[in-house]
């Protein structure tokens, strides 16, 4: 019977902390202070799992963030006028995924899992208004 008040822990809602990650050395830019650090803390969402051969987004998706690989493998591709799709790229765990829609605001490509995997969501307005504060 379990004990009176206590509150099962849901490990894939907590909110993911780039100052505690083990790839952090991999994923932030060189060079920030632990304020900065702790800043980015602040708006990175949370850790999204996703299945093998599941997509993250596909060309045409509205762009609203960047996708921080924890554990996986990733293909990027785009589908030619001929109907083939043609491999853009291999992204892996401490990689940003998602750059194909800053400047369109949608994506480009499709971004599929190779594997079982985890990303961290880091929604862009707000790393565009923090990328203003910090100097």
């Amino acid at each position: 019977m379990p004990a009176p008040n206590v509150i099962p822990l849901n490990l894939t809602s907590l909110k993911a902390a780039c100052s505690q990650c083990n790839l952090r050395e991999l994923c932030l830019p060189y060079g920030l202070s632990e304020d900065e650090v702790a800043q980015l803390d602040t708006l990175v969402g949370a850790r999204r799992k996703l299945k093998r051969g599941q997509h993250l987004y596909r060309a045409g998706d509205p762009f609203e963030a960047l996708y921080a690989i924890k554990i996986g493998f990733f293909k990027t591709d785009i589908l030619l006028e001929d109907g083939r799709d043609q491999v853009t790229g291999f992204q892996m765990a401490g990689e940003i995924l998602g750059m194909d829609g800053i400047g369109t605001e949608v994506h480009t490509c499709n971004s599929i899992a190779l594997e079982d995997s985890e990303i961290c969501v880091i929604p862009f307005p707000q790393l565009e208004h923090l990328s203003r504060e910090i100097r």
